[in-house]
């Protein structure tokens, strides 16, 4: 599954929307709220982001906070994003330090600048979940009568991708890392979704044969390529195309608005 190949497929509209708005003059813009020490990874995903923004017309501008940032200084700044014309979505980097409550981090972005998706009554799909939608049905992979489960409940891919299949009545289960026999449960999965934690450690013995595995989070072995009839490689899988499911709510946000 070549997740290059579905991220342009979202953007082409995105960018005859952005040429749009610049007629009207309106460039969208996006702020990354960046919190605390973290590592490489996550500034890979922050460079992506920008990188695709810039190349589609969308204005980013990155926020980098001290890891011991109080909360008030986070709301300071959310809060003035919020009041900003310029800025049409706002996204918070997880993870953020232990001492910050995320509920009331997340939930102080304007809904309508809500981009990612991740505030409690967030008008946008988490951008993660909506990415993985989009790869299953540029593959034509049906959902109905098929067993769905996903590999992980956290609040950026399990939780809303579990919310959002419920929601289009499709049988879905989550398990967690602890949950006992995990690898006779996931064997029962005609659709595999890894979304925790822990990296590399499901393996061909917990997947069905013919499986379609989905790796949102680097959680399978290279070995599952054996077993799976499609699988999203680390690289250029569910990432290009989380970015593009981003990239489009930043259009629509600004479209709102003008």
């Amino acid at each position: 599954m070549d997740g290059y190949k579905v991220a342009e497929k979202i953007l082409k509209p995105v960018r005859a929307e952005i040429l749009d708005l610049k007629k009207k003059r309106i460039i969208p813009g996006l702020a990354i709220i960046v919190i605390g020490d973290q590592d490489s990874q996550t500034f890979i995903y922050v460079r992506e982001k920008k990188k695709k923004a810039k190349e589609i017309g969308i204005r980013t501008k990155v926020f980098k906070l001290s890891q011991g940032v109080k909360f008030k200084e986070v709301k300071d700044l959310i809060e003035s994003l919020n009041k900003n014309p310029k800025i049409s979505g706002i996204l918070v980097q997880l993870p953020i330090p232990k001492h910050l409550d995320i509920e009331k981090v997340l939930n102080l972005v304007n809904l309508k600048k809500d981009v990612d998706g991740l505030a409690k009554h967030s008008p946008y799909i988490s951008a993660c979940a909506s990415g993985i939608s989009e790869i299953l049905s540029f593959y034509h992979i049906d959902l109905k009568n098929k067993k769905v489960a996903i590999v992980g409940a956290g609040r950026i891919v399990g939780a809303p991708l579990n919310k959002m299949l419920k929601k289009q009545n499709v049988n879905v289960v989550v398990y967690s890392t602890k949950t006992s026999n995990l690898k006779s449960l996931t064997r029962k999965a005609d659709v595999l979704i890894g979304a925790a934690s822990t990296q590399n450690f499901i393996g061909q013995e917990m997947v069905k044969n013919g499986a379609v595995i989905i790796d949102a989070a680097k959680n399978f072995k290279e070995d599952v390529k054996d077993k799976a009839s499609f699988l999203t490689p680390k690289v250029g899988g569910v990432g290009p195309v989380t970015v593009a499911s981003l990239l489009k709510n930043v259009a629509k946000a600004a479209s709102k608005g003008s």
